[in-house]
């Protein structure tokens, strides 16, 4: 009977202690998401969105790569020379435009922009871009 009794007090103890695991694990998982969970950002970004032209035909320009310096992304035009790009609002954007498929549509030469964003209440600004061929 003794014997019985231990099994079922050792279950008991499992049991509990289980249990005191598990909300112990929660506790930690919700300290850990007020703590470092996603940040928000309340509207301060901008989508900055434009059209890649050659400067001597006004024809749409493929496979340009367009990277705004300090900010890990970037993008490459379509066929119609469209471009978009998503990121935080800022005052200036340095950015850099590429023709990175060389011969396929010609060779342009690199261009290094500075844009001046100045309406604050605008989420999208359009940019057309105009590039010389080399």
């Amino acid at each position: 009977m003794k014997n019985i009794q231990n099994q079922f007090n050792l279950s008991k103890k499992r049991i509990i202690k289980s249990i005191f695991g598990l909300f112990s694990l929660s506790t930690m998982l919700f300290v850990f998401q007020a703590c470092y969970g996603t940040p928000q950002d309340f509207g301060q970004d901008i989508l900055l969105e434009g059209k890649v032209l050659s400067a001597s035909s006004q024809e749409a320009i493929e496979g340009v790569e367009v990277r705004i310096h300090d900010l890990p992304q970037y993008t490459t035009t379509d066929a119609e020379g469209h471009f978009s790009i998503f990121c935080q609002r800022l005052d200036l954007y340095k950015m850099q435009f590429k023709d990175v498929d060389g011969e396929a549509n010609g060779q342009f030469s690199d261009l290094d922009s500075t844009i001046s964003i100045q309406a604050i209440e605008m989420s999208s600004q359009m940019l057309n871009i105009l590039l010389q061929k080399k």
